[in-house]
């Protein structure tokens, strides 16, 4: 995959990696834009296709990424922008999405934006929210047709199987 520290713009396609640590795809701790990129078929131990910390901007399709542990799409703890679409992905928790702390992390959905057809084994199939981070944008036509025993589509641990 990549890591990113520095500022990149991403568009093909990245597959078939896998690694030990986090974002078999892209670990970035910097500014990045994946635009009209394909992530997929990456298994991680923890943070699936995207394992973010820094400031990312997702226009790409992130599909059918396995983490043994949290979010096997994007496993985002810094500002994620995502209009592009998020499905297939597998994780125990936040499948599609693990957004987590601190306060400052943001997670921004614009028009056309997709969290579908993922699968937790544990908690939150399309997105999981951990305490005083901010999700902004995400609604029932954005987060749908998820799986987990816990939560299909979302779980914040403020409110439970709510949307914000």
């Amino acid at each position: 995959g990549i890591l990113n520290r520095g500022t990149l713009t991403i568009d093909g396609t990245i597959s078939n990696n896998r690694a030990n640590g986090p974002g078999g795809g892209i670990h970035n701790t910097g500014t990045v834009t994946v635009s009209g990129t394909i992530i997929n078929n990456t298994t991680v131990t923890g943070g699936g296709g995207i394992s973010n910390s820094g400031i990312m901007t997702v226009r790409g399709i992130i599909i059918n990424n396995t983490a043994g542990g949290v979010g096997g799409g994007i496993d985002n703890s810094g500002m994620l922008t995502v209009s592009g679409t998020i499905s297939n992905n597998r994780a125990s928790d936040g499948a599609g999405i693990y957004h987590s702390w601190p306060r400052k992390n943001r997670l921004i959905f614009e028009s056309g934006a997709r969290v579908m057809q993922n699968q937790a084994t544990n908690i939150g199939g399309g997105i999981f929210k951990s305490y005083s981070s901010i999700i902004t944008g995400a609604t029932a036509t954005t987060v749908f047709d998820n799986i987990a025993p816990t939560c299909n589509n979302y779980y914040n641990l403020d409110s439970g199987c709510v949307l914000p």
